[in-house]
């Protein structure tokens, strides 16, 4: 039996204690058991100005982005905010360490499996506050 430490726990310990119980999640299923369901925003916004928007209207100020990033539809608008942005916390994810289970919940896809486990951010939890990322100019 393998066993993994996720950084679960300790990343919506930080979401609680900061403001950010509600949040857009790249992981709505354990988002929804950690904060409850009304509080994983779901479904995820389809680009920067519409994420922008339902941050500025109802007050939704974190991101969490973790392995599961390549399941969401709408990947470009989390890396355009990978790549503007800095996280504010960041955790290690020891899931996104095994072959085994990426590419179990991934279903194999030669080539692009091997290509995700190359990205060292899917070993993270990162949480983004949207309040800095848009003092930036994202929204284009």
């Amino acid at each position: 039996m393998v066993t993994f430490k996720s950084g679960y726990r300790e990343s919506y310990r930080f979401l609680k204690e900061n403001g950010g119980k509600e949040h857009f999640t790249t992981q709505w299923p354990i988002s929804a058991f950690y904060v409850g369901r009304d509080n994983a925003y779901y479904p995820f916004p389809e680009s920067v100005n519409e994420l922008r928007r339902i941050h500025q209207e109802e007050g939704i100020n974190f991101l969490l982005v973790d392995w599961q990033k390549y399941y969401v539809d709408e990947i470009e608008v989390i890396d355009r905010i990978e790549v503007f942005c800095k996280p504010v916390y960041v955790v290690p994810n020891n899931i996104g360490r095994s072959f085994t289970l990426v590419t179990e919940n991934f279903h194999y896809r030669k080539g692009e499996t091997e290509e995700m486990m190359k990205d060292k951010s899917i070993r993270e939890i990162r949480i983004y506050d949207l309040r800095k990322c848009f003092s930036k100019e994202l929204s284009k």
